[in-house]
């Protein structure tokens, strides 16, 4: 009896230590690396520096690393990157090289897909060709690229993979030390673009590749001893292989979305078989250069069609696939770079705050605010995120790591699924110490316990809560499910955008001037509060009144509604202050 019992106290310290391990902080998709030598248009900026984006407290940082591309096209398309589970960059590639977190190319890695379109074109990168994760019950001293040489199908910018491969590198101290092995060749053919899911027992990965032109998903499985044996499955009516396939899973590990010239496919995953089944789809006449993500609880997917002119908005909650379009691209763009057909809704990625970054534009990326919602609720922001350097269509592209395991059925590794806490805010400036809390919490989580440090309390997945004095609050959210909970704070300032920090310090605009259908609205400095916008004529009535998002210096408004005509725009925060420009609608 008493060796049952120490065994059993054991048993439970090695899994509280596993759990420890395991479910830390996570963020290991923490920072993006961006940086692109573009000879499609050499003129644009002189000098292309490599630059971050750092994801620190949940919200974006934006970092130069000061350091000059010799290469063409370092970073684009494919480029991925791994962080530690603290959030210290460890791993960036851009599909041809790995370089660790000075990004310098690692000690043996360089020439990953070698004899590939890589070596013989590299002005011209294919898209999605690696994905980066830790290996299997070795997260924290190895990491795992999988990865794929393409080549050209036909006359045309269209691309098939070769085959599979996998890189492997060791990490010493956190710090990418060297590449033990790479391009060990898992599978051959010509296949699409590689996918990655975790298995249902959370530890373990699943790569997904349809053959092309046929009916056909390949599938292996990755563990501690390495990439399974290759499966098959069969799907009548698929359709792989129309125009340049990409495909997305669901965060939740519930869908599998495959797209193509005609339309889009989704299927459910089973994380148990990797098996597809109930095929539902979307046809459209053509989904040309199209790009997809989904919102992070996995109910909305976003897809960019018509030449990534226009972005598309489905509800995974409905029975069949319908698309509601979220906006139309804004080619009124006041910039001495814009060139016909250079901006569009191009690569697009769910980062750690919950929001989805798109790329598609020199030197700025749209933004989908609150993808969780529906509609023009999501709160997309047309070209209002301004960069440190040229950037165009990087992808950043990763798998959910944190999707944990699922319970019951082949789940058979009991791993201890706590809910991994954490959270955004937004300060809402139309009612003075007025704050959105927007839970981002990871592992399934069934409750929630908020403190707002003034004694306020809420139980709500994403409260509002009014502060009734300035000052600084420090913030608890605790997340539980049935196998415990965690919390996570962070300070939140109210009163530091007073009036004579911010408002009274900066300018406003609108243009172009005269307009059409839309203006940008853009300030000198970000506000990180929303506004409140007023547009009136020249009698002074009110013809336009609503909030207005300015936390990235610039925003769009739809004019196409106002008659011809001087008008008045006037931006106003909790505190009275006031901005005022004016413009001509044509």
């Amino acid at each position: 009896m008493k060796h049952t019992t120490l065994i059993i106290i054991i048993f439970l310290f090695v899994i509280s230590f596993m759990n420890g391990k395991l479910w830390s902080q996570e963020k290991y998709d923490n920072n993006w690396v961006f940086g692109i030598n573009n000879p499609y248009i050499p003129d644009i900026v002189p000098g292309y520096q490599i630059y971050y984006f750092n994801f620190d407290d949940y919200d974006l940082h934006i970092k130069l690393h000061g350091k000059k591309l010799k290469n063409l096209l370092e970073f684009w398309v494919s480029s991925t990157t791994l962080s530690d589970s603290e959030g210290n960059l460890q791993i960036a590639t851009s599909g041809h090289r790995l370089f660790n977190e000075k990004i310098e190319i690692i000690p043996n890695g360089d020439s990953l897909n070698f004899n590939s379109l890589w070596d013989t074109a590299l002005y011209y990168a294919p898209r999605e060709t690696c994905l980066i994760v830790p290996e299997p019950g070795n997260e924290e001293n190895a990491a795992l690229v999988v990865h794929t040489p393409v080549k050209r199908v036909g006359k045309t910018f269209d691309f098939a993979c070769e085959a599979v491969r996998i890189t492997k590198v060791r990490l010493k101290n956190g710090i990418a030390d060297t590449v033990l092995f790479k391009n060990v060749v898992i599978d051959t053919g010509l296949f699409e673009y590689i996918s990655m899911c975790k298995h249902a027992n959370g530890r373990d990965w699943w790569v997904l590749y349809p053959e092309r032109y046929k009916d056909v998903v390949r599938r292996f499985m990755i563990t501690p001893q390495g990439a399974g044996p290759v499966l098959t499955q069969s799907i009548e009516g698929a359709g792989f292989g129309t125009g340049s396939p990409h495909h997305r899973f669901s965060p939740n590990g519930e869908y599998y979305v495959t797209m193509h010239l005609d339309g889009i496919k989704r299927y459910d995953f089973d994380r148990c078989t990797g098996l597809l089944s109930n095929p539902i789809g979307w046809k459209a006449s053509s989904i040309e250069n199209r790009f997809a993500i989904f919102s992070k609880s996995s109910r909305y997917l976003y897809l960019s069609t018509d030449t990534a002119s226009k972005l598309l908005q489905f509800d995974m909650n409905e029975p069949v696939l319908k698309a509601d379009t979220v906006a139309l691209l804004d080619t009124l763009y006041d910039s001495p770079e814009y060139k016909e057909g250079l901006y569009r809704f191009r690569n697009m990625q769910l980062a750690p705050d919950g929001k989805i970054y798109i790329q598609g534009g020199p030197h700025r990326m749209s933004v989908i605010n609150d993808p969780d919602k529906g509609g023009k609720a999501c709160k997309l922001t047309q070209w209002s995120l301004e960069l440190p350097a040229y950037e165009y269509g990087s992808s950043n592209r990763m798998p959910n790591i944190r999707l944990g395991p699922l319970e019951g059925g082949c789940d058979t590794l009991g791993i201890y699924k706590k809910p991994l806490a954490k959270f955004r805010y937004v300060k809402d400036t139309l009612n003075k110490g007025l704050v959105e809390f927007i839970d981002l919490s990871d592992y399934d989580p069934t409750q929630w316990y908020w403190d707002f440090g003034d004694g306020g309390q809420s139980s709500e997945q994403r409260p509002l809560h009014t502060y009734k004095q300035t000052g600084v609050y420090n913030v608890c959210l605790t997340a539980s499910n049935k196998h415990g909970s965690d919390t996570y704070c962070r300070y939140v300032d109210i009163g530091a955008l007073a009036t004579s920090d911010v408002l009274s310090t900066i300018s406003c605009k609108a243009f172009p001037n005269p307009a059409t259908d839309y203006i940008f609205i853009s300030v000198s400095e970000p506000v990180y509060q929303s506004l409140r916008l007023k547009v009136s004529d020249v009698q002074g009535r009110i013809l336009i009144q609503t909030r207005f998002d300015l936390q990235h210096g610039f925003n769009t408004l739809d004019i196409s509604k106002l008659a011809s005509g001087m008008y008045f725009v006037e931006l106003q925060d909790c505190y009275g202050m006031r901005l005022n420009s004016k413009f001509v609608k044509q």
